[in-house]
């Protein structure tokens, strides 16, 4: 991911040790951030995001569909070819947007983020 989306999102992909108790320590891989537009990634695992959401960002983008929607409990996105938008319910009329090609870009590194090594869930000694 380059740079400019980095510091523009306030995010950083990492992996962090969680004590299990008895099960022991596992890895888990959270995008710390304070961008509302990109805390939406949690939810997506490396799965939803290879067969799904990125290919349905790429007909967006492509101009193969006008719209495409996804969210979850606490959010809904319905990405354009040119915007996506965040309906969060607490922030009024006032709903967070990014780019498309940017939510494309972030998908695409958390998903490559999801797919390197440890992998989430893996016990750490």
């Amino acid at each position: 991911m380059n740079r400019e989306l980095i510091e523009k999102y306030e995010i950083n992909f990492t992996n962090k040790v969680m004590d299990m108790g008895k099960w022991g320590k596992k890895i888990s891989k959270i995008p710390h951030t304070n961008s509302i537009a990109s805390s939406f990634l949690y939810g997506w695992g490396a799965d939803d995001l290879t067969k799904e959401v990125i290919p349905q960002i790429e007909k967006v983008l492509g101009g193969e569909l006008t719209e495409y929607e996804t969210g979850s409990d606490l959010v809904e996105i319905t990405v354009y070819k040119t915007t996506t938008i965040f309906y969060i319910s607490d922030v009024g009329r006032n709903y967070p947007q990014v780019p498309t090609i940017e939510l494309k870009e972030l998908a695409v590194a958390w998903r490559d983020f999801l797919l390197q090594p440890p992998f989430n869930g893996d016990t750490v000694l």
